[in-house]
C-alpha cells in the first residue's frame, strides 16, 4: 500500500525505524517532532493496529484524531469510524486487509531522517542539556545497540532516537514503572548477546535498581562486549557542566553536586555518578 508508518510510544522500534516509509513516534503534544503529529492529524484516514488508546499513548489528551476518519483494531475489536464490530478477528482483519486491492499511495517524506551532527567545538564548554545527551547518544547507536529508557525526561527525550532494528527500544511505556532500566539491560544482554544495552535513567529511578550494576558484574557482563553503558539525566541548572565521564566500565553523563545553587566553584562542578566496581562485587 506504501503509506507512512508512525508509531505511538508503545509500539516504537515495532518497525525498524530506519525504514523509508516510517516517519516517527506520534503521541500528541509528545510526538517525536511537528512533522509527525501534524502529517498523522491531517491524514485522510488513520490506520491503527493494536493501538492502545491511552492517556499516555495520546499525549495526555494533546492528541488531535478525528474520530470519523480512523480505523482502530485490535484483538478485542475493530471500530470504523463511529461503528464498533466485536464479531471481527484481528488476524481476519489483517489478512483481508493485506488481500485488498488498494491502489498504491504516492509517498513524499515530510522529514526525511538526517543523521545526528557531533558536538562543535564551541558547544564542548556550553551547558550540557537533555537535546545534547540524546543527540550524543544518537551518535553511538547502530544494530548492534539496544536503547533501554526509564521513566520520565529519559522515555519522552528518547522518542526521536532511531533504532535500527526491530525491538531495539525497551521502555515501561504502560505502567510507567520508576526503576525499570537498570535491571532491564541486564536482562537485555543476558536474552542477546551481541545486543549493547544502553540505558537512560533518571536520578530517582537510579536509586531505587542501580546497585542492580553489581549483578552484571558478578555475572560478568562488565566484561563483556555487550556491557550497558549508563546514561543518567543531567541536572543542569545554573551549573557548568561537562559533558561527559568515563571510568573503565561505564559510560556516564554527570550531574552537578548541588544543582540550582548558581555557584561555579569545585562543590557545583559534576562528578561522576557512578564508581568503578570491585572485581568481587
Amino acid at each position: 500500500m506504501n503509506i507512512p508508518i508512525a508509531a505511538d510510544l508503545l509500539s516504537k522500534s515495532a518497525v525498524p525505524e530506519n525504514h523509508p516509509l516510517y516517519i516517527g513516534v506520534y503521541g500528541g503534544a509528545m510526538s517525536s517532532d511537528e512533522h509527525v503529529r501534524n502529517y498523522v492529524e491531517s491524514a485522510d484516514l488513520v490506520l491503527m493496529l493494536g493501538t492502545f488508546i491511552t492517556d499516555m499513548s495520546m499525549g495526555f489528551y494533546t492528541a488531535k484524531l478525528d474520530r470519523g476518519r480512523t480505523v482502530l483494531a485490535t484483538s478485542e475489536r475493530v471500530n470504523v469510524r463511529y461503528h464498533r464490530y466485536d464479531s471481527i478477528q484481528f488476524r481476519d482483519f489483517l489478512e483481508s486487509l493485506s488481500a485488498a486491492k488498494i491502489t498504491h499511495k504516492h509517498f513524499k517524506h515530510p522529514n526525511p531522517h538526517a543523521l545526528p551532527e557531533p558536538l562543535k567545538k564551541t558547544e564542548r564548554s556550553q551547558k550540557l542539556t537533555m537535546v545534547d545527551v540524546f543527540r550524543v547518544l544518537s551518535l553511538h547507536l547502530d544494530e548492534r545497540c539496544c536503547v533501554v529508557a526509564d521513566i520520565g525526561d529519559d522515555i519522552f527525550g528518547a522518542v526521536g532516537i532511531r533504532s535500527a532494528r526491530q525491538a531495539q527500544f525497551i521502555a515501561p511505556a504502560y505502567y510507567m514503572s520508576m526503576g525499570f532500566a537498570v535491571p532491564a539491560s541486564i536482562g537485555v544482554a543476558m536474552a542477546t548477546k551481541k545486543l549493547r544495552p544502553y540505558v537512560l535513567v533518571g536520578d530517582g529511578a537510579f536509586q531505587m535498581t542501580g546497585v542492580e550494576i553489581s549483578t552484571a558484574v558478578r555475572i560478568g557482563q562488565a566484561a563483556h562486549r555487550s556491557r550497558p553503558r549508563s546514561y543518567l539525566r543531567a541536572q543542569t541548572a545554573d551549573c557548568e557542566v561537562p559533558r561527559s565521564a568515563r571510568d573503565d566500565r561505564w559510560e556516564t553523563t554527570t550531574a552537578p553536586d548541588r544543582p540550582g545553587t548558581g555557584t561555579k566553584d569545585k562543590s557545583c562542578r559534576a562528578r561522576n555518578i557512578l564508581r568503578r566496581l570491585p572485581q568481587s562485587a
